[in-house]
């Protein structure tokens, strides 16, 4: 990752959200814990590769029909995920029409994520 940083209006800006909207689901708790760390008065928050992507992710989730909440709630849990990998080539995420998500960092598929894709396979 390197060390490039986006302001929040850039970040709107990509989002393709006005940035009045991006302040608002900032001020939501369950965001919090993959925002930057807030910006001295006058300054803007700056955001690194990975908070962007995640604050992208749950714009996308937003624009596709769920509420921020959730959105913000899976963006923490892929955040999570990378964690335990943070140098991972790439990440999976699968969603589920039952509403569970699988994130992992391998190309193998977690036993949780097989066993519902079997499942909705032979429906």
């Amino acid at each position: 990752m390197t060390d490039q940083t986006l302001s929040t209006s850039r970040l709107s800006d990509l989002m393709y959200t006005p940035v009045t909207t991006v302040h608002q689901f900032m001020a939501k708790a369950e965001i919090q814990p993959i925002l930057p760390e807030p910006a001295p008065n006058g300054c803007a928050r700056q955001f690194d590769e990975r908070q962007s992507l995640l604050m992208m992710l749950a714009a996308d989730m937003v624009r596709s029909g769920m509420k921020f909440p959730l959105a913000a709630r899976w963006a923490c849990r892929i955040a999570e995920q990378l964690l335990f990998e943070p140098e991972a080539p790439r990440v999976h995420i699968e969603f589920r029409r039952n509403g569970a998500l699988f994130c992992f960092t391998s190309d193998d598929a977690p036993e949780a994520a097989d066993a519902a894709r079997r499942h909705y396979q032979r429906q």
